[in-house]
């Protein structure tokens, strides 16, 4: 049964995961650009279609550029050395294709170095170090920059930055109000500038610069939310309750941030069943955001919260957080994490960024910087939980699985009604191979459930993975079956069952049901394909498994165990030559030991009439 469980790993890998962190999808790092996100994590304000016309406004005019990742380590250096600004330019692309930002900050800085009037260098350069989070280097070369370009948007933003920390408001709301508004800077102008207003105490004409984000389509809920925070911040409640109160109204969905900003404005001001009222609201369709559980928790406790933006330097890290956090896109994601950068050196403290900044970095496999910002978040955060989770696994990559395990324990224990570590420390067990210790780990998450719903399927089906792979059959089928009732179309669960049956010999008809389900739902799924040619071979329709199992090597090329079948299909319909060049094909993508021995049997002996149903059978 050991190929049932390798293709139930490589299935699970791509299949959804109702729980929070990690649960039964595995891995978050390095898979794709844009992280799946649990439901603790920190989203921008803005709505879907803001976030990706904000992405378009960053690329538009930008020259086109390598898209890698966001990371500052990579595994190696570049082969390239350079020998010129050319060579060290090339050198700083193929390193940031890499992840390495490290070496591509030290490639183009050579480069501009060697070519100190180039103004793409210089931009390259200063961009990189912001992203490294390297704010004194970058800010030195913004000044250059805005010399050579005065229009820069980036650049001048940053110098505003700077300007502001060392309270020069007037300066950088002028700044900033000089820039033309086009492109990004249509968004990213008018935050600056009306903060900047703000922090020199003309809260009047900070209010009028964001009525000038209403011509930008999308953005209300960002005007609105921003507006909120400063008429808050300047005492004038009436005002700030109506621009929470439009930032929460317009979009059909409202944005947590919003909801969390007017909760807290209400609990200041006393008014604690106000908040409590909004939350529970925001709760029917959330039930499972510990984040929102947390915050409920603190305003039910009668403690007077701290402001969300208690000063005009917080209010500029929030801008950049809302911006950085739209742009968390494939195409954006570099300056996406620019932007995390500059919002934490405006508060360093900011948690929201901070946790947002870890989820880039762990993605980028920068797994030590990532774990620090995960273990920055206080504990009296609402946030807490949820980084501490995400630190979990981050160990988890790094091969620290006890030290990872350490940290699910206690949280199981901090948190007793919540299923979440428990099924995290199952899902890490098992991925290990420790099916007996995951699990108990699955019980205890089960346990904790209370009302069974829907959404913890995933639970059962990796609780029944590891029951299966620990021999115990009988609950490990009801609980796929048990999976199948909470939410009858799942692929993976549809697919798992149905090979384990076939593997069997159990159910053939009923197994046969179930994949060819789990086939209409994900047809270019290879790995199921496969499964729907298996289930016709063990029938002794050869024919019509060749057609199913070429196609599903078209799929999924080089995984071994859908070329061994093919192989076996071949050989079935006496394509003999094909079946061994199959089987040959599988025997070099390195299969697990037990298929090396009967593939090298195979090609030895090829297939017997007495191998017919059962070549796979351990």
């Amino acid at each position: 049964m050991g190929e049932v469980f390798a293709r139930g790993l490589r299935i699970r890998s791509e299949s959804p995961c109702s729980h929070e962190a990690t649960g039964v999808r595995g891995r978050r790092r390095r898979r794709r650009l844009v992280l799946i996100r649990s439901k603790d994590g920190a989203p921008s304000a803005l709505g879907a279609a803001a976030a990706l016309m904000l992405a378009a406004l960053a690329l538009a005019g930008c020259v086109a550029r390598p898209n890698g990742a966001v990371g500052s380590v990579a595994a190696g250096q570049p082969d390239l050395v350079p020998h010129s600004a050319a060579g060290a330019y090339l050198a700083a692309r193929e390193a940031e294709q890499q992840g390495d930002l490290g070496n591509a900050a030290s490639y183009m800085a050579e480069a501009l170095a060697l070519d100190p009037g180039n103004v793409d260098f210089l931009r390259d350069t200063f961009q990189l170090y912001l992203a490294q989070g390297r704010i004194a280097d970058a800010d030195r070369l913004a000044r250059r920059l805005v010399q050579a370009d005065p229009r820069d948007n980036l650049a001048n933003m940053t110098l505003a930055l700077e300007e502001a920390k060392s309270g020069q408001w007037n300066q950088a709301a002028e700044r900033m109000a000089g820039l033309p508004r086009e492109r990004l800077a249509m968004v990213t102008a008018p935050l600056v500038e009306a903060w900047a207003l703000e922090g020199a105490g003309k809260t009047d004409a900070a209010l009028d610069t964001l009525s000038r984000l209403s011509s930008v389509r999308g953005f209300a809920v960002l005007r609105d939310l921003h507006a909120g925070f400063i008429a808050d911040l300047a005492g004038r409640a009436e005002t700030a309750e109506a621009y929470y109160k439009k930032a929460i109204a317009a979009e059909g969905v409202p944005s947590f941030r919003a909801i969390e900003a007017c909760a807290n404005f209400y609990a200041r001001q006393g008014r604690t069943a106000d908040a409590l009222a909004l939350l529970d609201k925001f709760k029917d369709g959330n039930p499972d955001t510990v984040r929102l559980a947390e915050t409920i928790k603190l305003i039910s406790s009668g403690t007077k919260p701290v402001a969300e933006v208690p000063n005009a330097r917080v209010g500029l890290a929030e801008a950049m957080f809302d911006v950085g956090s739209a742009l968390r896109q494939e195409d954006t994601e570099r300056l996406s994490l620019e932007f995390m950068r500059l919002s934490l050196s405006m508060s360093p403290d900011f948690t929201i960024a901070q946790l947002a900044l870890a989820d880039m970095l762990s993605n980028a496999g920068d797994d030590a910087e990532a774990l620090d910002y995960y273990n920055s978040v206080p504990r009296a955060s609402p946030l807490y939980f949820s980084a501490r989770l995400r630190a979990a696994d981050t160990l988890r990559d790094q091969g620290r699985l006890d030290d990872a395990l350490k940290v699910l324990k206690s949280l199981a224990a901090e948190w007793p009604q919540r299923a979440d570590p428990l099924a995290t420390e199952g899902d890490f067990l098992r991925m290990a191979e420790r099916f007996g210790e995951a699990v108990k780990a699955y019980d205890g998450a089960v346990a904790r459930l209370g009302t069974i719903k829907p959404s913890d399927w995933s639970l059962f089906y990796a609780r029944g993975v590891a029951l299966e792979r620990s021999g115990q059959w009988p609950r490990a089928e009801a609980d796929f079956l048990r999976s199948l009732k909470l939410s009858p179309d799942q692929p993976s669960v549809l697919n798992y069952l149905g090979y384990s049956w076939v593997d069997r010999g159990e159910h053939l008809e009923r197994a046969k049901k179930l994949i060819e389900r789990a086939v209409e739902l994900k047809p270019d799924d290879g790995y199921i394909v496969d499964s729907l040619g298996w289930v016709y071979y063990r029938e002794g329709d050869y024919q019509r498994a060749v057609t199913d199992l070429e196609r599903a090597v078209e799929l999924k090329p080089d995984d071994p165990v859908i070329n061994d079948h093919l192989g076996d299909a071949y050989w079935r319909v006496g394509r003999v030559t094909e079946a061994r060049f199959q089987w040959r094909r599988a025997l070099a993508l390195k299969p697990e030991p037990s298929l090396q021995t009967q593939l090298g049997q195979k090609l030895q002996h090829g297939l017997t009439t007495q191998t017919k149903t059962g070549e796979h059978d351990s």
